[in-house]
Formats: C-alpha cells, structure tokens, sequence
C-alpha cells in the first residue's frame, strides 16, 4: 500500500508541476475539444489556481491516509535554524488572519489574483509533502525533467504565438502586448518569468546527459526557451536570467576557486553596455531604452511604488493583508499617472517584491519571510561550500530563485511562479535534509495523531468543496456575462451561492438589481461591504445610488464623498455620483462630481493646435484618448444637458461640442 500511495502522490506533483502552467481556458480546444461546462470568464488564472489546488488537495489527502496507516521507520530532519524561519514563516502567514484589516480578502484572495492565505496554505503543504515524501533520486530526475517539459511546451507555444500559428488565436490576441507572445500563461511578463525557473534546469539537464541523443534534444529545449524569452521582451525576465547566471558563477567560483567568478563582473558590464548602446543608437527604439513607451512605463511604475510606500506607512506593522493592494492603491494613487495610464487602470501589485509584502503583511511579515529566505540560503550555501554531493543542483535552484527574486522587484509573481517557487523549495529542503530512524511510539501519542488526521481529512474534503465551487462560480459569471433580465439574474445568484467570498461577484448582482430597479434589502449592501471592511469605494457607490432611488439624498450624499476618499481620482466614483444627481433632478449639484473629472483628468479632451509642440507620446496621447476611452463623452452629455435644464444655454453649448449622439448610442 506503501508503493501505491507514493505513486498516486507522485503522479500528482508531476501533474502540478507539468498542467498548471499549461492549463488555461482554451487548453481543451487546442487538441479540438469545445467543453462548454468548463468555459469560466477568466481566461487565465481562476483555472491555473483551482487547478493547482484541487491537485494539492487530493495529494494532502493521501499523504494524510499514509501518515494514518502506515508506520514510518524514518524521517527528514533539518537544521534548526531553518526549522525556526519556517514557523515564524507560518506564524508570520496566519497572522495576517487576525491582524489584516480586510479579512475575507485577505483569506480568499481577490478576484483576478486568487492569492490569499487560503491559496498559501497550500503553496506550504505542496512544498512539506514533496519534502517529505521524495525519497529518491530517481523521483528528483523526474520532477527536473517535468519541469524542463514544462518550459519547453509553453516556449514552443509562444512562438506559435509569435508567427500567428496559434490554433485558438481567435480568442488571444497577441496585438494587445504590440505582438508580444504569452503562451498559456496570459503576460508576456509572466512566461518570461517563467522561463527563468524552467531554462537553467533544462540546461543542467542537458549538461548531466549521456547520450547524444538526450543532449541534441536538450539543446534544441534550450534554445526554445531561449528565442521565447528573447520574444517577451520582458525586461525584468531577462535581468532575471542574468541574475541568476551571476549569482551561480559568483557562488560557484568562490567555492572552487575557479576562473567562472569572473563571469560575476561579465555580466554587469555586458548589462550596462546594452543600456548604453540602446539609448546612445539614432535609430534605436527597443524595449530598453528611455524613452517613448519606454519612459511611460518606467514613470508609472515609479508612481505606483510611491503609491505602495504610502499604503504601507498608514499600516507599518501588519499591513492590510494578502491580496489586497488593489482595494488600497486607489486611496494613495497619484494624479500624474492619469496622464501614464489608463484613466480607470487600477493597480493589483506593487510591482516590486519587497513593497508587496511591506503592504501586503507589514514588517511583521517582511521580517518573517527575510528569515526564512536568509536561513535557506545560509543552510544551503554551506553545503555548496563544503562540496557535498548534489552541490550543483543546490547551487542551481540557489540561483534561480534569485534571479526570480530580481525579476520580482520590477513584477511580480502569479500562481505559476510560487508553485514552482516552493516545489524548488522543497527540493532544496530534500537535497540538505538528513535522513534518521525514528521508533514508533502508540498509546494517547497515536490516538492523538489519529484523531488531528481525521480533523485534517474533514478540513481537506471541506476545501475540495470551497475550491471546486470557486471554479464553478467563475463559470456560472461567464455564463451570466450572455444573458439578460431574469436569465442573468438566476446565472448571478448561483455565481454568489458558490462563491459568497468574492466582492467583485457581489457587486455585479448588486449593479443588476439597480439597474433593473429591482427590490434590494440595505443589510445586504451592507454585508457586502463587510467583505472588504468598507475598504472598497463600489460598495458605497452602490449604498448611495440606493438611498439616492430611495429618497435618502443628504445618506447618498455621505456615501458619495466616502467613495470619493477611497478613490479621489477614480472617474467611475465621480460619474456615478453625478449620474445619480441628474437622475434625482437636482442638475445644479450634478454637475460639480462631472467637473471634478474634467479638473483632475489631463485635458487630453482638448484637442487643438497647440498640441503639434507637444512631445510625440503627449500627442499621441491626445489622438488616442477618445479612441480609447469612448465612454468619456458621456460625461460632456451630462453636464451639456444639467446647463441646459438649468437655462445656462452658452455653457451647455460649451461641453456639447465634445460629444456626438452616435457615440453615446453605442
């Protein structure tokens, strides 16, 4: 029963290892299957993570049965201080449970990301079992060569990509990323962080190969990876795979003393040459100069770390909680990046690791997590040093989670990475583990062990219900994405029944029901808003279009300025707002949120000939605005009709001219 249990345990780390990067909403269709009931409205990440949970689940389960029946002879034992960083770890982890000041989304995650403590707490029993049950070396092959699989499949695939040769290219369209692949994964960022997980195995791979044969196809894998690394042009993957290319050979060169340290100056300088080259070119225009589309993006992103550090500053100790900046950046967002963004673009990630976890857990769970990291690197360092056997592979897992970490300060991680982030934790933990025999103790010792397995089978079974109905949720949304009136509203609330957690499903029932000017209970608002502890400006958008149709103008008034404190530059706070006012028929106030738009959004509206002296990205930035943000024009209508109504025929005039009947119709 033994051997039964390691294989099952095995197939399904494998599986993890090899499907969840692959999977995605169309993977079935790539082999020409159309399964509807598995269509949900997230392309990506909502499969990728109920997916991988559903995975790891069944794997804690049996590893609960094999722990209940069978008697282990011996077990893993690491070094104390490492044994000390990993409870702090997960003290550091559930205690955002209780000091998070969003709870539920702090649990359950947010909509697009799925990485709450819920989603962690099986990124940690991925990462024990795998330590845990191991055992060989042969089993290490197979997961080295799974992950090497893995990123061959998915660089192929975004190379098809790439030349248009991608067989459900009808869906994913490689133009929004101007020609950049994604593969299964969604960003073009993404694979490339990917990839710097997957290449340097693939090497070591094909470097410990026998047979020409093995090496030729590992060759070929290699330069895969490589053409579909080079074709992100992610510029923080490729400073990813140089990190972790100088980390290896620094590390590497001053354990044996060999001539590789030199490698460690190479790549700085090979780095600064390229920066230079490419600014310094007339006719240079890649993805690393600084300038154009190049300079938007690195002010932006300098803007919403200026953001993250104030969010952080207002709660230094625990932060607000895992998965919650995007319900925090609209407070702290800084005005400028009106002019840099879309206007309703809302930041989910900090794009820098070290203040994603500052805002995400405070300093409590930055500490907490430099502690682990630094005893893991300390733990496994030595043994490099001391040249003990598998010190290379040690070395190169080293490496590449450093080159990640790098990557991860201009990024960030999805459910992709910290899967293989903590599976090529647990193998570092196997590779300097030690190995003792333990006696087996019965008695109120094993009662006890049977009776917390038996309350960790419950809770196992429990979350393969939670997981499974998050996924179905998704599919009941997409569903109800086609539909109208009673139709949606049924597809709505069987979205809510599975999936109660999930504000962003909330709030689409909610919008519904005022839409179609159905019956809406205030406690429901209310409970809603306890789901992001009345963090969210949607939900006291919602309560004050409530109390404004239901005759409570000075409430609504109140919630309006609660929404906009929450999100000062939003414009979907401030045309609700007004929308709601010129509704009521009071079209004098209407038309002070409609000109809080116009007073904080960048006149890119007003189009005329002084624009030519602009710079070419401000121009352009003039002749796309209404292309791409066409719903703008809806709010010249307003306040053209508010002056009207209200006999200001020369001002109505004024703000008519900037918007058509045809836009509006659409």
């Amino acid at each position: 029963m033994r051997k039964v249990l390691i294989i099952l345990m095995e197939t399904l780390w494998l599986g993890v290892f090899l499907l969840v990067p692959l999977y995605f909403v169309y993977f079935p269709e790539l082999f020409g299957l159309k399964l509807n009931f598995l269509q949900t409205e997230q392309v990506f990440e909502i499969n990728k993570i109920v997916l991988f949970r559903l995975l790891v689940e069944i794997l804690i389960f049996f590893w609960l049965i094999q722990k209940l029946l069978l008697i282990p002879k011996t077990k893993k034992t690491l070094p104390w201080v490492f044994k000390v960083s990993l409870v702090c770890l997960v003290i550091g982890l559930l205690g955002t449970l209780i000091w998070s000041r969003i709870g539920w989304v702090n649990w359950w995650g947010n909509y697009n990301r799925h990485q709450g403590v819920f989603s962690y707490l099986h990124y940690l029993f991925f990462c024990w079992i795998i330590f845990d049950q191991l055992g060989t070396g042969e089993r290490l092959q197979r997961i080295l060569r799974i992950i090497s699989l893995a990123g061959f499949l998915t660089a192929f695939y975004a190379i098809l990509q790439y030349f248009s040769l991608d067989p459900v290219s009808v869906y994913l369209k490689t133009d929004v990323f101007l020609g950049r692949p994604f593969s299964s994964l969604g960003h073009p960022n993404y694979l490339g962080y990917f990839l710097i997980l997957t290449l340097p195995f693939s090497v070591f791979i094909t470097v410990q190969a026998k047979r020409n044969f093995t090496k030729a196809l590992g060759i070929f894998n290699i330069l895969v990876q490589l053409v579909a690394l080079g074709f992100t042009f992610s510029r923080g993957a490729w400073l990813g795979i140089l990190a972790a290319g100088w980390f290896y050979s620094l590390i590497y060169g001053l354990a044996h003393k060999k001539k590789a340290i030199h490698f460690c100056w190479v790549v700085p300088l090979i780095v600064i040459a390229l920066l230079i080259a490419v600014n310094v070119w007339p006719s240079s225009k890649g993805r690393l100069t600084l300038a154009g589309e190049n300079s938007r993006s690195l002010q932006s992103r300098l803007l919403v770390w200026q953001a993250s550090w104030h969010a952080f500053q207002k709660n230094p100790l625990g932060g607000t909680g895992l998965d919650t900046f995007y319900l925090i950046f609209p407070r702290y967002q800084n005005q400028k990046l009106l002019t840099l963004e879309q206007p309703n673009e809302i930041a989910d990630r900090t794009h820098n690791g070290v203040l994603e976890t500052l805002v995400n857990t405070g300093l409590i769970g930055l500490i907490t997590y430099l502690i682990f990291l630094v005893s893991l690197y300390l733990v496994c360092l030595k043994t490099v040093f001391q040249n003990k056997s598998n010190a290379k592979l040690i070395l190169l897992g080293l490496s590449v989670l450093f080159g990640l970490g790098v990557a991860n300060q201009f990024g960030f991680s999805t459910t992709v990475h910290q899967v293989y982030f903590w599976g090529i934790v647990a193998i570092l933990l196997w590779l300097i583990s030690d190995r003792k025999q333990i006696q087996y103790k019965g008695g109120l010792l094993q009662i006890g062990r049977t009776l917390i397995g038996l309350l960790l089978i419950s809770a196992v079974l429990l979350a393969i219900k939670l997981n499974l109905n998050a996924g179905r949720a998704n599919h009941y949304f997409y569903l109800a994405q086609n539909e109208l009136g009673t139709k949606k509203l049924a597809l709505l609330q069987r979205t809510i029944q599975l999936d109660p957690w999930t504000p962003n499903y909330q709030y689409n029932l909610l919008n519904f029901q005022l839409n179609n000017t159905l019956s809406l209970n205030p406690e429901t608002i209310k409970t809603v808003g306890r789901l992001t502890n009345f963090q969210d400006y949607e939900y006291w958008l919602i309560k004050g279009e409530w109390e404004m149709r239901n005759d409570q103008p000075e409430e609504a008034e109140k919630s309006f300025q609660e929404a906009a404190v929450l999100g000062p530059y939003q414009i979907r706070v401030f045309e609700t707002w007004g929308r709601a006012l010129y509704e009521s028929g009071d079209y004098k106030k209407a038309t002070r949120p409609f000109e809080a738009i116009l007073d904080f959004m960048p006149n890119f509206w007003q189009y005329d000939d002084t624009i030519a002296k602009q710079s070419p990205l401000i121009q352009d930035a003039y002749r796309r605005f209404f292309k791409d943000n066409p719903s703008f024009r809806r709010i010249f209508w307003y306040l053209g009709e508010s002056y009207a109504k209200l006999g200001r025929t020369q001002k109505a005039e004024e703000y008519e001219k900037h918007w058509n009947t045809e836009t509006l119709e659409q």
